[in-house]
């Protein structure tokens, strides 16, 4: 992605070049990345009972989704605290939505989140098997870090 970036880099200054000198270019992204090492990666089905009672693992590495049946909910939670402890932030969709995360939300569209959300702090990321082509990724992003909330935006 780095690469991807520096052609863009390129692609943006010879276009500001071209550019008269009364109009501006504005350069912004969606959000940031961070790079998340190999091994600050934990990968959810090699944690003995960390993706029990899950009916589907969903999301990215920053920010899983985690779908249950409603009576496992607190277990699923409880035990993804224990096992990430202060590398992630663990909440159910329930805080979630109580806390504000998502702003003004119907019910109908808090629905669509997982039960439980697994929000990684630092670099760190959880991974899963059942998504292999996300361990070819070391750019990352989707969690609550400044560099992954922030926008940059450039004028030229």
């Amino acid at each position: 992605w780095r690469s991807a970036l520096r052609r863009i880099d390129a692609l943006a200054r010879d276009l500001r070049d071209h550019l008269p000198d009364d109009v501006r270019l504005l350069v912004t992204g969606d959000h940031g990345m961070i790079d998340s090492p190999q091994e600050r990666w934990v990968v959810a089905e090699d944690v003995p009972g960390l993706v029990d009672d899950l009916t589907l693992l969903a999301g990215e590495g920053r920010f899983r989704q985690l779908y249950c049946a409603p009576r496992h909910v607190d277990a699923v939670a409880t035990r993804w605290r224990n096992v990430l402890g202060d590398r992630a932030w663990v909440v159910t969709r329930d805080e979630a939505v109580a806390s504000g995360w998502f702003g003004p939300l119907e019910q109908r569209m808090a629905d669509r989140w997982g039960d439980v959300l697994v929000v990684m702090r630092d670099d760190w990321a959880v991974m899963t098997r059942r998504q292999p082509k996300e361990f070819g990724l070391v750019g990352m992003h989707g969690s609550l870090t400044d560099f992954e909330m922030r926008v940059p935006v450039l004028v030229g």
